[in-house]
């Protein structure tokens, strides 16, 4: 199929695809200069940027609402494939690899009307799986929140005396499921609804992550308000629902349970897991579970790392912590085995959320705020350059790169973070050439992507 061949389907729509890609980049290992910029079609903003397996797919719309989604060359910032209804919104949803994007719109023509459902390669914008209900309206409220998705299907979750988690393909002829994993008895989610319980499981390169609060038997000396605990995080395959690995660690005391919080390393094969209830009581203590696991095998980088009670980790991989210490208005960076301090960043603006720093291979990558602008206030950041330093030697000094007035920082989620594609750090900008058709109530969404490169 040639490069942006328009496919008919039916009235409103856009789509076209491409060939599939000759190349597979990788993350960049540094940056040092602009590479490209793409600006959304008009009258449209960029509500949200995901990395994907060849490149970067931006969902954009108007009014908040997402209306299409574009496939781009992450190297170069060329479109390769978009589908689009404008005007009309559509709910998006992308699997755990970044393989796959899952589409739900209403459609109607002259002799029909329902829901379409459609599974297309992120690569190449080519529809892998489409079908079409009866139901009359769009049920908006079957977004992300409800349903998690893998390259193998939807994941849909339940919690009771055991958590339940099963997987069906998309679409299926029967109301069966492909596999299903259910926990011991006693084990819970720490969710008081549903939407925090889908939030708390997290899917990344088709492995399932479900952190666990197991009961175990008190012991002879407890008392009734104690509730000893096990904490568990769980990795299942997504493809048959096997468990991979299972991490486990016992309450510092009996009062604590055993919660565990997660977050992915930058370099999407490690995961860091830490009980917040025992790291709030007991940040002094000597062993809070506070550890770096592989993804893959589930086997701790280094056990027991914690506690930092003053710093907080900002960002991680497999060889290195990025810590913030706002006293200093700077970073630390430590080895992740056995936290000897390779270095701190420059004192420089102090460090806001929403514009932490993202970890490279070789380099991390710093956005500088100006403290003086009127919008250095979230959501926008009011960013004008970032800041490269050596990974291994921090301390050297670093690089800078001046991005145009207007830049901001991608909204993804509730974080406002730089986007890491292969081949490219994505940052976003308010295009100075492109008017907002609706005011300033969405100017903090981004209407061009700005890919920084090493070259």
């Amino acid at each position: 199929m040639a490069s942006g061949t328009l496919i008919p389907l039916y009235q409103g729509v856009e789509h076209t695809a491409a060939s599939p890609p000759k190349n597979e980049l990788g993350y960049p290992s540094s940056i040092n200069s602009v590479g490209w910029r793409w600006e959304s079609p008009a009258g449209s903003h960029i509500l949200r940027v995901w990395p994907t397996s060849g490149g970067v797919t931006a969902l954009v719309g108007e009014n908040k609402a997402v209306d299409g989604v574009i496939g781009l060359d992450s190297e170069t910032g060329r479109e390769v494939w978009r589908y689009r209804i404008p005007g009309r919104q559509i709910i998006a949803n992308i699997s755990g690899n970044g393989s796959n994007i899952f589409i739900e719109h209403e459609y109607r023509n002259l002799l029909d009307k329902g829901v379409k459902n459609m599974e297309l390669d992120s690569a190449t914008g080519e529809i892998l799986k489409e079908f079409s209900s009866s139901t009359e309206e769009l049920n908006q409220e079957n977004d992300s929140e409800d349903v998690l998705f893998t390259s193998y299907g939807q994941l849909f979750a339940g919690d009771g005396e055991r958590v339940l988690i099963r997987s069906e393909s998309v679409p299926r002829s029967d109301d069966g499921y492909d596999w299903e994993y259910r926990s011991e008895s006693g084990c819970e989610v720490d969710a008081t609804d549903r939407d925090e319980f889908m939030k708390s499981i997290r899917v990344i390169s088709d492995v399932v992550l479900v952190p666990l609060n197991c009961s175990v038997p008190k012991r002879s000396d407890a008392t009734e308000y104690d509730n000893p605990s096990k904490g568990h995080l769980v990795a299942l395959d997504a493809r048959d629902g096997q468990v991979k690995w299972d991490y486990t660690w016992d309450s510092v005391k009996d009062q604590a349970r055993g919660l565990a919080s997660i977050s992915i390393g930058s370099d999407g094969s490690t995961v860091r897991v830490y009980d917040y209830l025992q790291y709030a009581r007991d940040q002094f203590s000597d062993n809070p579970v506070h550890s770096i696991l592989d993804l893959e095998t589930g086997e701790p980088i280094n056990e027991h790392i914690g506690p930092f009670s003053g710093p907080q980790v900002v960002d991680f991989d497999a060889s290195v912590i990025v810590l913030r210490d706002q006293a200093a208005s700077a970073y630390s960076l430590i080895r992740a085995k056995n936290h000897e301090l390779l270095g701190k960043t420059q004192s420089n603006s102090e460090p806001q959320d929403q514009t932490k720093p993202t970890l490279l291979s070789e380099s991390l990558v710093v956005p500088s705020v100006d403290p003086q602008s009127e919008e250095h206030t979230a959501p926008r950041a009011g960013v004008d350059s970032v800041t490269v330093y050596s990974k291994a030697n921090p301390d050297e000094p670093p690089t800078s790169i001046e991005l145009e007035p207007g830049s901001v920082l991608l909204p993804q989620g509730e974080e406002r973070i730089m986007i890491k594609a292969p081949g490219a750090l994505i940052v976003g900008s308010n295009s100075p050439s492109t008017e907002n058709s609706d005011g300033a109530l969405y100017s903090n969404y981004p209407t061009a992507l700005i890919g920084l490169v090493n070259r």
